[in-house]
């Protein structure tokens, strides 16, 4: 109960942290999380893996795309094993993913990470879902960015109904 109220406390400190943009304060706090994590649960532990998938976030933040990959491959490895091919937090941890390739320019990666994060997303949490408009929104910005403007706002359009 200590440790949970510890790693509470310190959860919300470095989401204050990164909500005022010090994404440098709150790596150092998130990784020390990791850190406790890993010693208390091992290093398989889906928390494990939601803590890699939020430290990735700040990685790509700071612009340092490399560390976020990384963090967000072994989080994906990890939820895989734990929880199989077809569960939520495979489908963020693919969502991340495809952000990181899109900011890497790596459009045709990004866009197959996001369909499956959608696929998946539809088949869990149904159409109507906020996380499915997510997925729909990022594959219409990867659409974008390829240049396919009809394709990337009929995905957007989709996101919004």
């Amino acid at each position: 109960m200590f440790l949970q109220r510890i790693t509470e406390t310190a959860w919300t400190l470095s989401q204050e942290m990164y909500d005022k943009g010090k994404f440098s304060d709150c790596l150092l706090v998130r990784e020390h999380l990791l850190t406790a994590m890993q010693h208390v649960f091992g290093h398989e532990h889906t928390d494990v893996a939601a803590g890699l998938d939020n430290i990735g976030v700040v990685y790509r933040d700071l612009g340092k795309l490399p560390e976020a990959l990384a963090k967000h491959d072994e989080a994906l490895r990890i939820f895989r094993s734990n929880l199989g091919d077809d569960h939520i937090d495979v489908a963020k941890s693919l969502d991340n993913i495809g952000l990181v390739y899109r900011d890497l320019g790596n459009l045709a990666e990004a866009l197959a990470k996001h369909d499956e994060a959608l696929r998946i997303r539809r088949s869990k949490l149904g159409d109507d879902h906020i996380d499915v408009a997510k997925s729909l929104d990022n594959i219409g910005l990867v659409y974008r960015d390829l240049g396919n403007l009809a394709e990337a706002l009929a995905k957007h359009d989709e996101a919004l109904r």
